[in-house]
């Protein structure tokens, strides 16, 4: 009789029906885990319905490995269950996720030929794996669905499970782990979702959910890199602090939370006293910052109050968005957030770049929405020289740019998040601080003068709406 991890009894994981006995396997008996992954296994049969479990810790701790092997023991534990293992990308899940679940379900179907040494191998087999839909199935009728998670929220909103495991979910968005949770519905399954993850920022969902403020039925189970030493290579551990950082050591060897601090950080000035909760003031301008970019776009609103000091109320990035969701996007909060404040967008250049395909700019299409957006040809480091002045006191004692704490990710990158490429003289382009801070500096270049000053009538630079087609002739 096998088990899942925890000791919930059920029937053989197997059974060979070609072989001239019956023979099954004891999942507790055919791998040993150590401490925390055993944890880990109990928080998982502890879960109550609509729980989710998470397994947070450094690389190289047999997270993923412990996944599948929770994974498949539910199968075998649940006739007839549906347990989806994603990931974020297609790829990373086929070269990664699901290397591991083979391995998993080899090292079953090795202990049962062993059983059976004079069966054929081939009709000892732990299910079959069907190629044409990446589904992996029990003789049981229990299935594993292997899934990408990039459009979860588009292309499984249908799905019927019993359980879910996604790996790395740093890589994850909120939204799709919701969507996850929704699909758990199977009668008489256990409905727990499975995560695990390297540790993220303090902005990322995982810290927010599991950490500052835990939600009901969810649990944290935490593990590093030293209690997987007897699976790793020897010295492995050893080398890479050696040549590491210490900010990377913490995080991907130790197992801590945080940002991981490579290169210089772009705002060294950045302090607690920059933090404050901002009041906005109804029929007051309104500053829209829009970094345009389908895959991640972003959002800065503000207003400069009577004595020319930025007050940076709310920010936005969502992610794979066209330029009309992302304009709809903006009018939506614009109102729900700001009623009254007349609205003026800004933007990068890139605004105004023909696409290949002769579709519209970006900024032709925010002005079909009746946003047209300033434009203004500057370099970066001019924006980001306006935006460490503002940082400076003014004669009243307060800097000339406060954040509201509702800001989350803009702040962790104010405070050494959003840093120069290593050996480079611009900032990182990591798809997570760039696009909030890229569409905040649109929007100081327009109204600060390079010295942190606003900008006047006479030391504004020409500013570029939409930009005039022209045809040239021979």
């Amino acid at each position: 009789v096998a088990q899942s991890p925890g000791g919930r009894p059920h029937a053989p994981v197997v059974p060979v029906h070609d072989a001239p006995r019956t023979v099954g396997v004891d999942l507790d008996t055919l791998w040993t885990a150590n401490p925390t992954q055993r944890t880990f296994f109990q928080a998982i049969r502890a879960a109550p319905p609509l729980g989710l479990v998470a397994y947070i810790g450094a690389m190289r701790a047999g997270k993923t490995f412990a996944l599948c092997w929770a994974l498949v023991a539910l199968a075998a534990a649940y006739p007839g269950i549906k347990i989806l293992l994603g990931r974020r990308y297609a790829t990373d899940l086929r070269d990664t996720t699901e290397t591991t679940l083979f391995q998993v379900l080899g090292a079953i179907e090795a202990a049962l030929r062993a059983q059976a040494p004079d069966a054929d191998p081939a009709t000892i087999q732990a299910g079959r794996w069907r190629e044409g839909t990446r589904d992996y199935l029990f003789p049981n009728r229990s299935m594993i669905l292997c899934r990408p998670l990039d459009e979860a929220d588009v292309k499984y909103k249908s799905l019927e499970l019993g359980a879910y495991g996604v790996d790395e979910a740093s890589e994850v968005e909120a939204r799709h782990i919701e969507l996850l949770q929704s699909r758990l519905s199977m009668r008489g399954m256990p409905l727990v979702g499975l995560v695990v993850s390297n540790p993220t920022d303090y902005d990322h969902w995982l810290y927010r959910w599991f950490v500052e403020t835990p939600r009901p039925g969810h649990t944290l189970v935490r593990t590093n890199t030293a209690e997987n030493a007897a699976h790793i290579p020897p010295q492995y551990e050893a080398s890479l602090r050696a040549s590491h950082p210490e900010a990377w050591v913490r995080r991907y060897l130790n197992g801590e939370w945080g940002v991981v601090l490579e290169g210089a950080p772009v705002f060294p000035g950045f302090t607690d006293r920059h933090v404050v909760e901002t009041a906005w003031v109804r029929r007051k301008p309104l500053h829209i910052g829009v970094d345009f970019g389908y895959q991640t776009p972003a959002v800065v609103w503000a207003q400069i109050d009577a004595t020319g000091r930025l007050l940076v109320l709310k920010s936005w990035a969502p992610t794979a968005i066209t330029a009309d969701a992302l304009a709809e996007g903006i009018t939506y909060r614009t109102a729900q957030w700001f009623p009254g404040c007349p609205p003026y967008y800004y933007a990068g250049h890139d605004g105004n770049t023909q696409k290949d395909t002769g579709e519209k700019t970006s900024a032709e299409i925010f002005a079909a929405h009746g946003m047209r957006c300033a434009i203004r040809y500057t370099s970066i480091e001019r924006g980001l020289n306006a935006m460490r002045n503002l940082l400076l006191d003014r004669d009243d004692g307060r800097p000339a740019l406060e954040v509201d704490p509702s800001n989350r990710t803009l702040l962790t990158g104010f405070r050494g998040g959003y840093r120069y490429a290593a050996n480079q003289t611009i900032p990182k382009k990591d798809g997570r601080y760039d696009p909030l801070f890229d569409a905040l500096r649109y929007l100081v270049v327009h109204n600060f003068t390079p010295s942190g000053e606003t900008a006047t009538r006479e030391t504004r630079q020409p500013m570029f709406a939409v930009r005039r087609r022209t045809t040239a002739v021979a």
